[in-house]
């Protein structure tokens, strides 16, 4: 089936330049479908204060190891778990901002249900730095997703996101796909 139709993107808060931007279908249920790519040009300062930043692994108390940021590691309820991160200036003008981790249940196609907020932080052009942002986890068993990224004063978006997912232990079930065979 193909749905044909027009419809208006707010442009990323990002410094003007040319960029790739990528539409992708995502179900209710987090369930990711197919994409398509185009060449865009963003107008604006190309040297406007912007940040980037890649996320690290998630350090967990009850684990020996640090968990890869996306495999989804179980943690224990009501737990602080560390976010490690590298924030990274290319801009030729200082940054200055505060991180904010926006934590979605299950998918970011769900209400966020939590907003948490770092100390202020200042990069200096061309400054890396790498962190580490405290998260308690929820007492609700459940998959979390979050983003973390750097916001201004009035909250406007100054990076890009970084992505985590984990698990809180418990009973707690999504179905996605389901099949019936029959018994075949």
């Amino acid at each position: 089936a193909s749905v044909q139709g027009n419809f208006t993107l707010p442009l990323p808060p990002v410094p003007g330049g040319s960029y790739r931007i990528r539409l992708q279908l995502l179900s209710s249920q987090g369930r990711e479908g197919s994409f398509r790519d185009a060449a865009i040009e963003i107008p604006g300062d190309p040297n406007a204060p912007f940040a980037f930043i890649e996320p690290g692994t998630i350090d967990i108390p009850s684990s020996r190891e640090p968990q890869w940021f996306r495999s989804g590691p179980k943690t224990p309820p009501d737990t602080e778990i560390g976010l490690r991160y590298t924030l990274t200036n290319r801009q030729s003008v200082p940054v200055s901002g505060t991180p904010q981790l926006l934590v979605y249940e299950f998918a970011i196609t769900r209400p966020v249900v939590a907003t948490e907020r770092g100390s202020p932080l200042t990069l200096a052009p061309g400054e890396t730095r790498t962190g580490v942002f405290p998260v308690r986890t929820a007492t609700k068993p459940e998959a979390y997703e979050g983003h973390l990224r750097l916001v201004d004063a009035q909250g406007g978006v100054l990076s890009t996101d970084a992505q985590y997912r984990w698990v809180v232990r418990g009973a707690s079930a999504h179905p996605v796909y389901l099949w019936i065979d029959g018994g075949k």
